[in-house]
């Protein structure tokens, strides 16, 4: 297994896991040490402690999302991300719901398989035009370039796709902002 700390929001850390052990021997070394052995093999230069010691600053911000999680930090881990993944799965169900309120928008994809993360495209309004909209209201979003995949879900026929993604500190007041903004434009 393969994890980078920057998918929790930490710093550019990686580390990779082996169940078997004996697999870690299977890569080529990339060390710059050519006497480096076991897990050395697999490092480039010394390790940056600051970044390490970001590592488990990140994981304790995380263990510490629910107030009312005690025990060790896994322990406290595993209630914050359970009561995170809940109210990320309720925020983004508004959110669904609030788009489809707006006749113009066109939500792109399967919405029972998602992070909370979503395409849309706006009925007749570029979606360069539709992103600096939201970035005059105060909203990050990104317009996706034209692709084979979105021309063939459609989303090129109506002027692009915009892409906006909630977090465990999305509010419900920041949804209806985006949502006030895309009724603005039409």
């Amino acid at each position: 297994m393969a994890v980078n700390a920057v998918g929790w929001g930490g710093p550019p850390v990686g580390a990779m896991v082996f169940r078997e052990p004996a697999l870690m021997n299977t890569f080529a070394s990339v060390s710059t040490n050519p006497y480096a052995t076991g897990p050395a093999r697999l490092e480039i230069g010394g390790h940056q402690f600051g970044l390490l010691a970001g590592v488990v600053a990140s994981i304790e911000y995380l263990a510490s999302l629910d107030e009312s999680a005690r025990g060790t930090r896994r322990e406290r881990l595993s209630v914050s991300m359970h009561s995170a993944s809940a109210y990320l799965n309720r925020i983004f169900d508004y959110l669904m719901v609030s788009l489809r309120s707006l006749p113009l928008v066109i939500l792109i994809g399967r919405p029972e398989a998602r992070i909370p993360v979503l395409s849309f495209a706006f009925q007749d309004v570029p979606a360069d035009r539709v992103v600096q909209r939201l970035a005059d209201n105060g909203i990050l979003a990104i317009a996706n370039a034209n692709s084979r995949a979105l021309d063939v879900l459609g989303a090129n026929d109506v002027g692009g796709a915009v892409t906006v993604g909630l977090a465990h500190y999305s509010t419900t007041a920041e949804v209806d902002q985006l949502v006030r903004a895309l009724a603005s434009l039409g």
